[in-house]
């Protein structure tokens, strides 16, 4: 398996890969988030990760903006139809007041609604870019790590095979034993009898416990 790496021959060119691809925001994706565990991150994943978080913060907050302005507008645009009218009297005049002041902050929220409506326009292109990034270290991060798991892998297949063969190597000796054993003991039958072993066989267990009970 080939192995991405910044400085070698190999070096992907990301953007013609990615071209076309829906790619998910990694931070939000369950699949990334269990590859890239707390203990799983480097310093530039962090950093990309904290960016592209602080990125969809401010996405979320400035979408809340943006509802509030044209909210606010909407009041100030009901505030100047309530007080069209406007004359020389006294509450003619407290209108015209009103009207004057609800048009400059009408003036204000437009301005701050369209900031607000240009950044928002802007952020889609700037978390696209940081996902991107953070996708590409992803990327180089994971291909190293299937190398060394992959050499991992080989090592302890090669151990596997040692303990097969030292496996095999004991089930035969066990074996070896075991028909050594039944061989000595219907030797000794055959030859001295089936009350004779008996005698034998009690002495014997009573030698061995009391030799286990000296150790």
């Amino acid at each position: 398996m080939k192995k991405v790496t910044k400085d070698n021959n190999l070096q992907l060119n990301f953007d013609s890969i990615f071209r076309g691809k829906k790619i998910p925001i990694l931070t939000l994706d369950e699949k990334w988030l269990s590859i890239f565990s707390e203990n799983n991150k480097n310093a530039r994943i962090r950093a990309l990760q904290a960016d592209l978080n602080a990125l969809l913060v401010k996405q979320g907050k400035i979408a809340g903006d943006i509802r509030g302005y044209k909210k606010i507008k909407a009041q100030f645009m009901q505030d100047i139809v309530e007080n069209m009218e406007v004359d020389q009297s006294f509450f003619g005049k407290l209108k015209a007041k009103k009207l004057e002041k609800s048009q400059k902050k009408i003036l204000e929220i437009k301005e701050r609604l369209e900031k607000a409506e240009e950044e928002e326009k802007e952020l889609p292109n700037e978390i696209k870019r940081v996902n991107e990034q953070l996708l590409k270290e992803s990327i180089q991060i994971c291909y190293g790590r299937i190398d060394e798991n992959s050499r991992k892998i080989n090592s302890l297949d090669e151990e596997i095979s040692e303990m097969r063969i030292r496996l095999k190597q004991m089930i035969l000796e066990k074996q070896d034993m075991e028909e050594e054993n039944t061989l000595m003991y219907t030797y000794m039958h055959d030859t001295l009898g089936h009350q004779a072993m008996e005698v034998l066989d009690k002495q014997e267990f009573r030698y061995a416990d009391t030799k286990s009970e000296m150790i």
